[in-house]
């Protein structure tokens, strides 16, 4: 859990996002963002869905395993490239 909550923590420095502000976007609390981010909670299911209908470039497969989705390769690798 802790590499997704890191991957997160990229994808949120690259887009120039803060708990508050990706929290605002999901529509979800800023608190319980933050738990996921500070370890306390975990990744769930529904910031997962969250994050695909906000981001529909983001590479979920990634974000998950740290192994890039051939389909989106190319231009997320543009966009999130760092490999954690």
């Amino acid at each position: 859990m802790e590499e997704i909550v890191r991957r997160l923590k990229a994808y949120m420095e690259l887009e120039g996002h803060t708990p508050s502000s990706l929290s605002n976007s999901l529509g979800m609390n800023r608190p319980t963002l933050v738990h996921i981010l500070n370890g306390r909670n975990k990744p769930n299911l529904q910031l997962i869905q969250k994050l695909c209908a906000f981001d529909d470039q983001l590479d979920v497969r990634y974000l998950l395993t740290g192994e890039r989705s051939s389909k989106n390769n190319t231009s997320l690798s543009k966009r999130f490239p760092i490999n954690l």
